[in-house]
This record gives structure tokens, C-alpha cells and sequence, in this order.
């Protein structure tokens, strides 16, 4: 008699025992950090991958790039998307963790097509059950590839024949969006080991995929372009790139990351810019050297060299708009008495190395260079102040080239600031500027600690989109 109880709870206890285990399997499935990699094929040229997605959407969907890119890459409205009730709950669900983005150009006759990976963990599981044992409007179960659960995806108001197909795989949601409707296809026999993968036929996004440390917010990569880092905010978009492939050839460094007392006094420059720009980029003189041997026009590979050089070992890139804008009057426009043309001021900086006299030493010898080049004449002369600034600006010596028609306001103009010389597109911008600055202190600008660790053969940018659009137009 009591082997039979022993022999019942023997079943019981087993039973309870695989009930738990299915239940432990289909709630938790171990993180693996390059899962949402694994699945994409080779043949794919642009990969972006997103942290949180689900938490920044609304940021995301009110960032003027991203909400353009989808509408007119992809055709999905991204407000409309996550709008309270059911589309954000899924929204939410199908998200996950991280998710990446690629797109594979059309090839032999096929379209092109994008990719999609999330990891959803144990959601996933749960996620396919639901939609295998219920009928859920607006998913189609295909039978197209065998051991695979997949579902057409209706409803989202894609651009005609564009068709989304999903499927859930071992804690990922894959996803094709394609004219293609079997693209997913590709996901699928990648993940199998059937083809290809991107890792294993690209060193470069191997690296990428390697080396991604999830720091940064969002990241894109690009084939034989190189990967850059970066956060999307609702009117802003920062980050920050280094350099490989075909855009830096410079080759390894072995300098450390700079740190806070390196060179010039960043924070310098960053006040004194504040919150006039709507953009600012900086990058490291690696960067600016294997941009120009990478680069296929002889002028501009031979101005990030000279800019190089004037540089130091970083060089800024910044935009001001609104009141710091300059203005250009050419020809019947300047004849005529007409105001001049509203264009952003485009502001660039280095590092001086010196005073204002071996600053202007360091202007004339760059213009020289020129010259030799292209049989010019131009020379800087002294403008007087901005502000408390002693300014320069250009002209020629023969009085002939295109600058000597710019009234002196609108010809392009540098100053000293701290260890940074200044250089701007117009002296009108860089006199408003200046001059503000010498009568009260400045608010906090996208600049501010932009260069923090920039690494050897590094670039970082910072834009606001809302204010960059205007600048531009």
C-alpha cells in the first residue's frame, strides 16, 4: 500500500515538476547580448541598434529625423503607433529590451529589405502561445518555412505592397518589411546557420557587435563607413562616432581617451559658444587625417589637413543661427540697396597654441598654403574689437577676390578665446556673439562637455534638430 503512495506522489511530484519547468521556460530566457545580431544575413549595409525604445518613444516619435526617416522611409506614423490603449501596449511588447534595425539593398531582381531583431526574454514565448492559440485581428499564421511559427502582419497602414512579417525565435522577435513577403526568410536561415550571417561575413560590423557596450542610448553602423553613437531626444540629436573603415585610414592610435587637462580648456570654447549653436561637432586630429585619405577630392582632403595642422589635436565645428545669423548682398542684390541674403554662421575652432600675436602668424602661414595652391592672394588684417576680443578678418592683397565684395561685417572673421582660436563665416555673427558674452554670462549650449574622453581618431556631434531645420532653411 504504500508503494502505491510513494508510486502517486512520485507522479505528482513530476508533474508538478514539468509544470514548473514549462513555466520557468516560458518566463525567463537567459539575456544573451548579441542575440538581436544573430539573425541578420549577410548583405546588409546599415545596422542601428536602440536601447528602451518603449520609455523614449515619445521622445522619439516627436524628434523631427526620426519621425521624417520612418514616414518616408517606411511609411508608419510614429505618434499614431504609440497612441494610448492597444497600439502602445504592443508597442511596449514587441520593443522589448533593444531592438536592431538593418536594411539590405535590393540585389538580383529582389527588393531591398528591412530588418528587425528585439529582444523580448520570455516575453517572446509567451507572445507566439498568444498568437498561436488565439485569433488576434491583424495577424495571418504563414506556413512558408517549416519549424518556424510566422505571422503576416496587417493593418498598420504601410505604403502598398509593402508587407511585415514576424516571427519568434528563442527569446527574439524578428521582423521583414519588404515588397518581398518571403524576406524573412533570410532572418530565418541566417539564425539556422543556412547562410551567411552579417557577423560572420563583415569584419567590420563584427566589431561593431563586439565592442557595443550599450553606453549610448542608440548606435548605427555602415558598411565600410564606420559606427557612430548617439541619443535622440524630442528637439535634439547628440552623439558621438568613431571612425573606421573607409572613412578614418589613419590606422590604430595608441593614446589614451583624453581627459579633463588635455590641451586646450574645453569648457572654454563651451561658454563662450553657450546656447547660441543649434549644432556642434567636434573631432580628434586622427579623425580629420584619416578623413582626408579617405577622402576622393583633392581640395577637401587638402583643407582637413590644413585644418588639421591649424587645429591642433581637436577642431570644432559649430552652426549659430536666430540673431547670431550673418548676411551676404552680392552683386544687383548689393547694388540695389537690398538687405543681403539671411544665412547661418558657420563657426570653426582649434587650438592656438599661443597668443594673439603667434595666432595671427598661424592664420597667415595656413592662407599661404592656400595661395601657393591656388595662385590666390589672401591675408588677414586687424578689425578692431569684439566685445573685449581683438578680431582679424580676411581680404586680399590685391583687393580682386571674391571677398574683397563682402562689406566688412560679412566677411569671414577669427578671434582668441582662451587657448582656442575662433574662426567664423562673418564678422557680424562673431561680433554679436562676443559682445554678449563680455556683458553677461552665457546659458548652457549642446557644447558643454561634448568632448569628455574623445578617443584617438574620434568625432562627436551634438544637433537640435528643431533649431538645426531653420538654421538650414
Amino acid at each position: 500500500m504504500s508503494g502505491v503512495r510513494w508510486r502517486t506522489w512520485g507522479g505528482w511530484l513530476g508533474g508538478v515538476a514539468f509544470v514548473a519547468g514549462v513555466a520557468a521556460w516560458a518566463a525567463w530566457t537567459p539575456y544573451r547580448a548579441g542575440g538581436i545580431y544573430e539573425a541578420l544575413p549577410e548583405g546588409v549595409t546599415m545596422v542601428s541598434r536602440h536601447v528602451g525604445v518603449a520609455e523614449r518613444w515619445d521622445d522619439i516619435a516627436g524628434n523631427p529625423l526620426a519621425s521624417g526617416l520612418a514616414r518616408g522611409g517606411l511609411g508608419l506614423d510614429l505618434e499614431e503607433m504609440g497612441a494610448p490603449g492597444e497600439a502602445r501596449e504592443w508597442l511596449e511588447k514587441l520593443t522589448g529590451r533593444e531592438l536592431a534595425l538593418a536594411w539590405r539593398p535590393g540585389r538580383g531582381g529582389r527588393p531591398g529589405a528591412w530588418f528587425g531583431a528585439s529582444w523580448l526574454g520570455g516575453e517572446a514565448q509567451r507572445l507566439r502561445w498568444q498568437l498561436e492559440l488565439f485569433r488576434v485581428e491583424g495577424y495571418t499564421r504563414l506556413t512558408d518555412w517549416p519549424g518556424h511559427a510566422a505571422w503576416r502582419v496587417d493593418g498598420l497602414g504601410l505604403d502598398p505592397g509593402l508587407t511585415l512579417v514576424i516571427a519568434f525565435e528563442d527569446g527574439l522577435l524578428l521582423a521583414a518589411l519588404s515588397e518581398d513577403p518571403l524576406a524573412l526568410g533570410e532572418m530565418l536561415a541566417a539564425r539556422d546557420g543556412h547562410r551567411w550571417r552579417l557577423a560572420e561575413s563583415d569584419e567590420g560590423f563584427r566589431a561593431f557587435a563586439q565592442g557595443d557596450d550599450r553606453e549610448a542610448a542608440d548606435a548605427v553602423w555602415v558598411s565600410g563607413g564606420g559606427m557612430a553613437e548617439f541619443e535622440i531626444g524630442e528637439r535634439w540629436l547628440g552623439g558621438w562616432a568613431r571612425v573606421r573603415g573607409g572613412i578614418g585610414r589613419g590606422g590604430a592610435s595608441d593614446r589614451e581617451p583624453r581627459g579633463e587637462n588635455g590641451g586646450a580648456d574645453w569648457a572654454e570654447l563651451a561658454e563662450f559658444l553657450g546656447d547660441a549653436a543649434c549644432a556642434v561637432a567636434v573631432a580628434d586630429q586622427e579623425a580629420l587625417e584619416g578623413w582626408a585619405a579617405g577622402c576622393g577630392d583633392a581640395r577637401a582632403a587638402h583643407a582637413l589637413r590644413l585644418l588639421g595642422r591649424l587645429g591642433g589635436e581637436r577642431v570644432a565645428v559649430a552652426v549659430l543661427d536666430g540673431k547670431y545669423r550673418g548676411s551676404v548682398a552680392l552683386g544687383l542684390m548689393k547694388k540695389s540697396g537690398l538687405g543681403g541674403l539671411r544665412v547661418p554662421t558657420l563657426v570653426v575652432a582649434g587650438e592656438a597654441g599661443g597668443g594673439e600675436e603667434a595666432l595671427a602668424r598661424k592664420l597667415q602661414s595656413a592662407l599661404d598654403s592656400c595661395n601657393a595652391r591656388y595662385r590666390a592672394a589672401f591675408t588677414v588684417r586687424p578689425a578692431g574689437l569684439a566685445g573685449e576680443r581683438r578680431v582679424w578678418t580676411l581680404e586680399s592683397a590685391g583687393g580682386n577676390e571674391w571677398v574683397d565684395a563682402l562689406d566688412l561685417e560679412e566677411r569671414p572673421a577669427c578671434t582668441l578665446v582662451g587657448g582656442w582660436w575662433v574662426a567664423a563665416s562673418n564678422l557680424g555673427g562673431l561680433r554679436q556673439l562676443a559682445e554678449e558674452r563680455a556683458a553677461q554670462p552665457p546659458k548652457a549650449g549642446g557644447a558643454d562637455g561634448l568632448d569628455e574622453g574623445l578617443a584617438p581618431g574620434g568625432a562627436r556631434a551634438w544637433v537640435d534638430l528643431a533649431r538645426g531645420g531653420k538654421a538650414a532653411v
